[in-house]
């Protein structure tokens, strides 16, 4: 099986690294570019069409490899993902409204929900288990809408996305295959093969973007990676502390978004708004180089998902659910902390200039 997973990941990477200077040329003769701005980091139009290797690998190379097992699931996650990818990419080229992006999300989260793939309760949060299929319904679009945004928002700096989602292909394919699943751990380990061609053309100096199609298209398939892990287990089976050691894997973006998104209500102003108050943001104003924040938050990322695995059975859930979130703004802080000395220290350092100066 291994041997199999080996030529997954190989075929998906060959095709997107083979298949991008080619959408690369494409978009370029139809000055398909994303252009820079106050709120952006790159300074030339960038093309930011690069999931489209990703897709299209990870769609090509799973039925040419797979055994085709669960029929009706795969078609509506290829049906939901589909429109999902085409609505982004409509997006990078053309911009949709913020409304529009969020329905069509709704509908691919419906899609994927009638194709099977549901949250079936809490898992014993607040003594819950399973809950009513309204509920069910809710907590299934509640998650794919998140983690959906949350892995396009921190698509900000130059190999940042790519790093986290190979780091998270490569962890749900052990994942799957620690449950007997070979079926999902095949797919987990073709998509972080066409990730991997990808970052050959995004990380340092990128000559192309994932764009809104490739961020989108990763994220749905991590929320349907948590859903479907989750549904090996009944309700009741499932401790809490292996739900949250599960989801750590994810955490770094899902933290960010709610982070942002809750600062940003705070201050009166949309969770929509866009700023730069993301962490890649806060890592660019520090004086970190792209590559450097894509190897700092990737490593936060497997600390924050290392700690929950090695430290899960020693904590009460709800401790080690607040560990994780205090871990990540515990680094937000010391960000932050880092950015106001450096401001001290420039704001004094101009002072003696100038006393020099009169």
């Amino acid at each position: 099986m291994w041997g199999l997973f080996t030529l997954g990941f190989l075929l998906s990477f060959l095709w997107t690294l083979l298949v991008l200077p080619k959408v690369a040329n494409f978009a370029i003769q139809r000055q398909w570019y994303d252009m820079p701005s106050e709120r952006k980091v790159h300074v030339k139009p960038i093309v930011a069409i690069g999931g489209i290797g990703i897709f299209t690998g990870f769609w090509l190379i799973f039925f040419c490899l797979s055994n085709f097992d669960e029929v009706f699931s795969m078609a509506c996650l290829m049906l939901g993902s589909t429109i999902l990818f085409l609505m982004s990419l409509w997006d990078d080229v053309k911009n949709l409204r913020p409304i529009i992006r969020l329905l069509g999300q709704l509908l691919v989260a419906s899609i994927c929900f009638v194709g099977g793939f549901k949250i079936e309760g809490l898992y014993g949060f607040f003594g819950i288990g399973e809950v009513a299929d309204l509920l069910q319904y809710v907590l299934t679009v509640l998650l794919i809408m998140t983690v959906i945004n949350a892995y396009n928002l921190i698509d900000g700096v130059n190999g940042l996305s790519g790093s986290l989602s190979l780091l998270t292909c490569l962890v749900f394919c052990v994942f799957f295959w620690s449950v007997g699943n070979n079926y999902w751990a095949l797919m987990s380990i073709i998509l972080g093969g066409g990730v991997l061609g990808f970052l050959k053309y995004n990380f340092g100096n990128a000559s192309m973007f994932m764009g809104d199609n490739g961020a989108t298209f990763l994220g749905l398939m991590f929320a349907l990676f948590c859903i479907k892990f989750l549904s090996f287990y009944e309700v009741a089976e499932l401790s809490l502390n292996n739900l949250i050691g599960m989801l750590s894997i994810i955490s770094l973006p899902v933290l960010d978004l709610i982070r942002v998104s809750v600062s940003r209500m705070a201050n009166g102003k949309s969770p929509f708004f866009a700023d730069r108050t993301h962490i890649h943001h806060l890592l660019l104003d520090s004086g970190k180089s792209h590559s450097q924040i894509a190897i700092r938050l990737s490593l936060l990322q497997f600390f924050l998902f290392a700690f929950a695995q090695i430290i899960f059975s020693s904590f009460a859930p709800l401790t080690l659910l607040l560990s994780v979130v205090f871990l990540y703004l515990g680094y937000i802080v010391l960000l932050k902390i880092s950015l106001g000395l450096t401001a001290i220290k420039a704001m004094e350092y101009e002072r003696k200039e100038l006393n020099l100066v009169e």
